[in-house]
């Protein structure tokens, strides 16, 4: 009798069989369970490393040890492992693979129930962690993936790190679960693609480089939780991807906390300018708007800044930062009616020709608000047709009207015609 596993991985040698279970099907010490293996953890350790020999010393295509249930903790250190097929596996200690080099790596669907790091290992040929799940925290610090690596339905239940790591040759994340935080610093990447990732903690991207002119595509993400302050955004593509948002404008979390608000400023305006240079202005806007809000908030703790911030603030509110031409035409509106009820109330003087406001005694003079009105237009900075001399009969409504019909109005205009021309750009 043989394993029923071995049997049905297709394993090249047939393993003696060590226990059975209710059912009647019958295993080998590498795929019964941990109670019933009937070996210590040194001992079974042992008999992974003769498996792996044994493959090398017989030139086997591949090492089978799918499905295999690793009890207690394993270490591969320094090692040029043959290509393996771990497969269905469970890893239930630690795991550390230092060193090692790879020529192909299958863990489809494997369990690793405890840490497990690949430190300094070179994955010579095509990696494969499709339906695999990390229980706890994963490391490929220092590693290289030289023919590529693909996580596709894979979960990661503790943090996880690729800190200089190189993906040259291909990274696909599909259907992925992050659970715990990520960490890609002074990672190195060829291309690749993020696509439909879930992520419940940070993602944190920092000073990552990029070979030649490839793109990392991070498509239909939540990016609540990614953090890409400090890297390169000139390679990356984000595609119907959702930022987070705050008060109807984009926030991410470093803003949200107060916290690298410096940082913050500078990843809107590489974002604004990004969304530029790919003749986005929809989404440029956003970051506009965005980066101006974090500006307000810097040049709030700055005690010598008050006439930028009264700038600033003036800039939100009668415009929107220019993203807005409703309400700045409202506000324009509003102006224009102001200067319009001011001069219909007190009158205006022309020399001998005087045109009653409406709070004098007559009260027939309502109809002169029809002249003042186009006595108004006539006399505004931005639509002067006339070079008639006008002011109100009162000196200080005088001195109001000329502020308003001289400046308020003429830069309120501007700024219609600016959000205006921003609008039919998007």
């Amino acid at each position: 009798m043989s394993c029923y596993k071995c049997k049905y991985y297709n394993w090249e040698e047939p393993q003696e069989v060590v226990w059975s279970d209710l059912n009647g099907q019958e295993y080998c010490v590498f795929h019964a369970p941990t109670d019933h293996k009937g070996v210590s953890e040194a001992d079974f350790v042992a008999l992974v490393t003769k498996h792996l020999e044994m493959a090398i010393n017989q030139n086997y295509l591949v090492c089978n040890l799918a499905g295999t249930i690793f009890c207690g903790p394993i270490n591969f250190p320094d090692q040029i492992l043959p290509k393996l097929d771990l497969r269905d596996t469970s890893f239930e200690g630690r795991v550390l693979f230092k060193g090692c080099n790879f020529d192909l790596l299958n863990l489809n669907d494997a369990s690793f129930e405890d840490r497990v790091a690949f430190i300094d290992c070179d994955f010579n040929g095509r990696v494969a962690f499709g339906g695999c799940t990390f229980v706890s925290d994963v490391s490929f610090d220092g590693s290289s993936f030289l023919k590529g690596a693909a996580f596709i339905s894979t979960k990661f239940m503790g943090d996880a790190y690729f800190n200089e790591t190189r993906f040259l040759n291909g990274l696909w994340f599909t259907d992925v679960l992050f659970f715990g935080k990520v960490c890609f610093v002074d990672s190195e990447f060829a291309y690749g693609r993020f696509w439909k990732v879930i992520a419940d903690a940070p993602v944190i991207f920092r000073y990552c480089r990029y070979t030649a002119e490839n793109y990392i595509d991070f498509v239909d993400i939540d990016l609540f939780w990614f953090d890409f302050l400090s890297t390169n955004l000139e390679n990356i593509r984000f595609t119907g991807c959702c930022w987070p948002i705050d008060n109807e404008r984009y926030c991410i979390q470093h803003e949200r906390e107060n916290v690298q608000l410096p940082e913050v400023l500078d990843f809107y305006r590489r974002m604004k300018r990004k969304c530029k240079m790919e003749h986005n202005e929809y989404e440029a806007s956003k970051w506009h708007i965005a980066e101006k809000e974090v500006q307000a908030k810097l040049l709030a703790n700055d005690r010598g800044s008050k006439f930028i911030r009264l700038m600033l603030w003036l800039y939100r509110k009668f415009s929107h930062f220019g993203e807005s031409p409703l309400r700045a035409f409202r506000w324009l509106l509003i102006f224009i009616s102001f200067v319009w009820l001011l001069l219909g109330m007190f009158g205006i003087e022309n020399g001998s020709v005087i045109i009653q406001g409406v709070g004098m005694p007559t009260w027939d003079n309502i109809s002169n608000f029809g002249t003042v009105f186009i006595t108004l237009f006539k006399n505004v900075m931005l639509f002067k047709l006339s070079s008639i001399e006008f002011h109100a009969q009162y000196g200080t409504v005088d001195g109001i009207v000329l502020i308003f019909t001289r400046l308020v109005i003429p830069l309120q205009a501007t700024l219609f015609a600016f959000a205006l021309r921003n609008r039919f750009r998007r």
